[in-house]
C-alpha cells in the first residue's frame, strides 16, 4: 500500500510536476488505510513456469506487462500498476463475498 502512494506521488510530479489529482489523493489514503487493516486476501506473485493453469499464466501475463509498463513509462508506470492490483483484490473479493451471499441463500431457500 505504502508503494501505491508514493507512486501516486511521483506520478504526478512526472507529469504534471505538482499534485494535481489532489481531490483523489485523501479518498485514496483512506482506502488503502482500510484495505492495510482488512482481512482481504491479495494473490501472490506467481511461480514462474508454463503450466497449464490459467490462474498462474494469466498472473505471469500480467507481472510480464505490468514491468513492460513500467519500464517504457519509467516511474510514471508504477502508479497505474499498483492501483490495479488494489483494484483487483477489492473486486475479487466483493465478487466472492456476493457468491457466498447467494450460495447460502439458496441453500436456505431449499431447506
Amino acid at each position: 500500500y505504502a508503494l501505491t502512494i508514493s507512486s501516486f506521488i511521483i506520478f504526478n510530479l512526472s507529469v504534471w510536476e505538482k499534485i494535481k489529482l489532489d481531490f483523489f489523493l485523501v479518498p485514496m489514503l483512506l482506502l488503502l488505510s482500510i484495505l492495510m487493516a482488512s482481512r482481504i486476501k491479495y494473490e501472490k506473485l506467481p511461480q514462474f513456469k508454463l503450466s497449464k493453469n490459467r490462474k498462474n499464466n494469466f498472473s505471469l501475463l500480467f507481472v510480464f506487462v505490468s514491468l513492460l509498463v513500467i519500464a517504457y513509462f519509467k516511474g510514471k508506470g508504477i502508479f497505474p500498476v499498483t492501483i490495479t492490483i488494489v483494484f483487483h483484490g477489492l473486486i475479487r473479493w466483493l465478487i466472492n463475498l456476493i457468491r457466498h451471499r447467494s450460495e447460502t441463500a439458496d441453500v436456505s431457500i431449499y431447506d
